[in-house]
Order: structure tokens, then sequence, then C-alpha cells
């Protein structure tokens, strides 16, 4: 977690963008909006890569539906490395222990009973008969 400023990619995609002459309107407003609020608020606030990210999507005109769809697929990728990442270093996948405030607040666990297997082995599909 960054405090303060810009996260580091935010900032080198602000770098790039404005380098090519991409940044515009909406950039400017993000900053002016930035500002503000950490004025008002009197401490530091941080732009995140994702708030970077549409500021330039519309500066870039692109349409609203489509830029979430490639913002998703873009996290999508990045969820799968993070994921592929922890596995390969033995790092527990996002296990917040009770201690640090995690609690499971749905339905309580039950029991399923086992289904009786087929002739062939195999577990009957629902609503088939063996």
């Amino acid at each position: 977690m960054h405090r303060g400023g810009l996260e580091p990619r935010a900032e080198a995609l602000r770098r790039v963008v404005k380098a090519r002459g991409g940044w515009g309107e909406h950039g400017e407003l993000l900053e002016a909006i930035h500002a503000a609020l950490e004025q008002g608020l009197n401490r530091t606030v941080t732009i995140n890569l994702a708030g970077m990210i549409a500021a330039v999507y519309c500066d870039l005109e692109f349409d609203p539906l489509l830029a979430e769809a490639i913002s998703a697929l873009g996290y999508g990728w990045a969820l799968a490395a993070h994921a592929v990442e922890e596995i390969r270093d033995g790092v527990p996948l996002r296990i917040i222990p009770p201690e640090l405030g995690a609690a499971y607040t749905g339905p309580p666990e039950r029991h399923i009973p086992e289904r009786p297997a087929s002739s062939s082995g195999r577990q009957p599909k629902k609503g088939t008969s063996a």
C-alpha cells in the first residue's frame, strides 16, 4: 500500500501520457480533485493506478463500457500473475489470520451427504438415474 501522492505505477503512467501529449482535461481534473481532497482532509491521499487509468481513458475519449472491459481484462491478468507467483513462492493466498480482523460471517458449515456410486464407480449427475 502506498501512502500519499501517487502510486508509483500511476506516476509512471502519468509521466508517459504527458510525454506523448495525451494528458488532458480529465487528467488535470484528477490532479485538481486530488489537491483539493488533500487540502480538505489535511492529510495525504494516494492516487492509485485505477484512478489514473480512468482519467487517461477519459482523455482518450474511450467509450466507458469499453474502458471498463479493458480494465477488467487487465485486472484479470494481474490476478492470475499474483496467484501463480504466490503458489510458486509458497506464500499463502491472501490468508488473513483472525487476530488481524478476518472473520467468516457466512452460513455455518453443513454436512453434504455422499451420493451412492453408480455401477461404473462414477457419481450420477443430478437429475439423472444411474
